[in-house]
């Protein structure tokens, strides 16, 4: 792939190689048990000459009538120069409950969460970063759902504070 996704465009002879395995160990064993899934993603490559970019995620997600639940770990990370690349780390879970499709209601309605914790530079201290997502939706009819969220971000011993945000989305596929 052309560096950082396939939709790239062209910016060098570099190619960087993915790989991706995903298993479902205990598909076929009843609907409450088929969603549970591993996952692991592996990215190596060069953005240019000298240069490194590698990634290693590992992962478990469950799914089940329209809810679910994912865990992931940056479990290694290193971009820059390839004497001395920059190292980093973190994780990620979210978390989606559909309580109307879990009751067996027509309508679709439920709570969201999300938490990633990132470190950009895994050997300087005090650089971690947090994003922490909270809200609820409602799906009005097949294809349109409203939202409302709740959104904040911290930067660990930094004078800036992005601040919280409130959001309400709209969402309409057609």
């Amino acid at each position: 792939m052309n560096g950082e996704g396939y939709k790239t465009p062209e910016v060098n002879e570099f190619k960087d190689m993915a790989m991706r395995v995903s298993a479902f160990p205990l598909a076929g064993m009843g609907k409450a048990t088929e969603g549970l899934g591993i996952h692991g993603y592996y990215q190596a490559g060069r953005p240019d000459s000298g240069m490194v970019r590698n990634r290693m995620f590992g992962g478990v997600s469950y799914s089940y009538r329209g809810s679910g639940l994912m865990f992931q770990y940056l479990a290694s990370a290193e971009d820059g120069t390839e004497a001395d690349p920059l190292k980093h780390g973190g994780m990620s879970g979210w978390a989606r409950l559909d309580m109307g499709n879990l009751l067996g209601t027509q309508y679709s309605f439920g709570v969201v969460g999300r938490y990633d914790l990132y470190d950009p530079d895994v050997n300087a201290e005090n650089d971690r970063q947090t994003f922490i997502l909270g809200g609820a939706f409602f799906n009005l009819a097949k294809g349109w759902t409203v939202a409302l969220d709740y959104q904040t971000e911290s930067l660990e011993n930094s004078g800036f504070d992005p601040g919280s945000t409130m959001y309400l989305h709209v969402i309409g596929k057609f």
